[in-house]
């Protein structure tokens, strides 16, 4: 096998840097979104690691990157939410100047591979989940029992006993904790497990409709054959494949297998036009008592306080990036690419039209749309937001339970009001009230800093593995390390 040293570049999202590589010259680009916690540099020093991707760069230009808050990228309090995680990908894909690209979302990474294929299919060839869930509550409790004793005994290396099958001895386990403590701080591996427990897109997967191959080891301990049922009954357009071995990660133990289905599904998929129909967010928003405020102030004053609403609501649309803006008369309609960022512009709008006397009340929903021109959008979910909008009292967003099951790691407080038959849609649909907020929390407070936990040898270990990973991967197989 032909030495690998990629080399590590860094793509930007304002002031935050993400790690990102590129092995081979495939004419497909196959991006890994990674797991748990990752990191670039000791990936490398794992011959079973390097084995593997030379492997895929047979027949693929291979893109690997380091989410936010873990490995060589950046540390930030809003590493866990989705819709920066989401932001990676789209950030790693420019960089790596690709249109469209495979995802393989491994582990704690397909649920977001699986949320970024629904929103963006234009930019998805094909996806590939591998060991993964549609939602976090269905991992065995005594499995987070055991990543919570491992998190609280971070940078120790326990955590190789949940991830490798036969390699928990102590040379694995200071491999790993080395590898824990280079890959995230405390605070952030605690807050990554929150978020893993809290994750659930089981209300996308319907809506998603690129090509997507569904993989899982037979006697894999963690992810459990109950994770794919689940994921081959909500996907509609999907293949599933069982595999042989036990280990977790996808490099480990029968790698072969897994890689040879891996090369057929990506060299065997035939070519698909793009689709029109995307997963978005969609709110509603209209001016509480219009039609009093118009009795009582007259056409020119209504007409004043129309367009001042009307020139507000479009600033906070263009900051928060809204796209498909559609006014309705005396409120307008928006998506967005993720619930998060249409939770944060109805906030907003409910904060300024309030500074100026203007009352409003919003509706959102998370679905499939269809987009009809470059300002509309139709389908079911806009239909589903309009209803849940005419609900809401002056001041409150009321938004579905498909939501705010999506809004993992913000600061969003979801009160339950029930379940609603409205109008024009089948059954009944749960309805949640968002509350507001205002005050900035650091989800990473009393966070330990995380180049005073390194020992000496672990940064020595640390330098050796980013120059001279060859020999790394030499000295692993001598420990029997892989």
């Amino acid at each position: 096998m032909a030495e690998l040293i990629p080399k590590t570049m860094y793509a930007r999202d304002g002031d935050v840097h993400v790690a990102w590589q590129a092995v081979g010259e495939g004419p497909v680009d196959l991006l890994l979104t990674p797991g748990y916690i990752s990191h670039l540099d000791l990936n490398w020093t794992l011959p079973a690691f390097a084995a593997f991707v030379e492997y895929l760069s047979r027949f693929s230009r291979v893109i690997l990157f380091d989410k936010r808050g873990t490995g060589l990228s950046d540390r930030t309090p809003d590493a866990i939410r989705f819709e920066r995680r989401m932001r990676d990908i789209e950030l790693i894909l420019d960089a790596a100047g690709s249109e469209r690209a495979v995802l393989f979302g491994m582990s704690e990474g397909g649920p977001l591979a699986s949320l970024f294929a629904a929103t963006h299919p234009e930019r998805v060839e094909s996806l590939i989940l591998f060991g993964t869930f549609a939602r976090g509550s269905i991992i065995d409790r005594e499995v987070i029992l055991r990543f919570e004793r491992a998190v609280d005994r971070w940078g120790e290396g326990h955590t190789a006993g949940i991830f490798l099958v036969g390699s928990d001895g102590p040379v694995a386990r200071r491999f790993i904790g080395l590898f824990e403590r280079a890959a995230a701080s405390p605070g952030i591996a605690r807050a990554l497990l929150v978020s893993i427990v809290a994750c659930d897109v089981s209300g996308v997967l319907p809506e998603l409709h690129v090509p997507t191959l569904v993989l899982h080891r037979r006697d894999d301990p963690f992810a459990r054959a109950a994770w794919s049922d689940e994921l081959e009954h909500l996907i509609p357009n999907v293949t599933r494949c069982e595999l042989p071995g036990a280990d977790h990660l996808p490099w480990m133990g029968a790698a072969a297998e897994l890689v040879r289905a891996l090369e057929e599904w990506i060299t065997g998929s035939p070519p698909h036009a793009p689709t029109r129909r995307r997963f978005a967010t969609v709110l509603f928003t209209d001016i509480v008592a219009s039609t009093d405020r118009l009795a009582r102030e007259g056409d020119e004053g209504w007409a004043r306080i129309i367009q001042a609403h009307n020139n507000e609501c479009r600033d906070v649309f263009e900051r928060n990036e809204a796209w498909s803006v559609k006014s309705t008369g005396d409120g307008f309609m928006a998506c967005f690419d993720t619930p998060e960022a249409a939770v944060r512009c109805t906030f907003d709008l409910h904060r300024n039209l309030e500074g100026m006397g203007v009352e409003i009340r919003a509706g959102l929903h998370s679905g499939e749309v269809e987009r009809v021109d470059l300002d509309d959008v139709a389908g079911m979910a806009v239909h589903i937001a309009a209803r849940v909008s005419e609900l809401a009292d002056a001041g409150q967003t009321l938004a579905t339970r498909v939501l705010s099951d999506q809004l993992v790691g913000s600061r969003v407080n979801a009160r339950e009001v029930g379940t609603h038959q409205l109008r024009g849609v089948p059954g009944a649909i749960a309805i949640v009230d968002l509350q507001r907020y205002d005050a900035t929390i650091d989800l990473t407070a009393g966070v330990v800093d995380l180049l005073a936990s390194q020992r000496l040898a672990d940064t020595l270990t640390l330098r050796l593995a980013a120059r001279a990973p060859g020999l790394m991967r030499r000295l692993a197989r001598l420990t029997g390390a892989n």
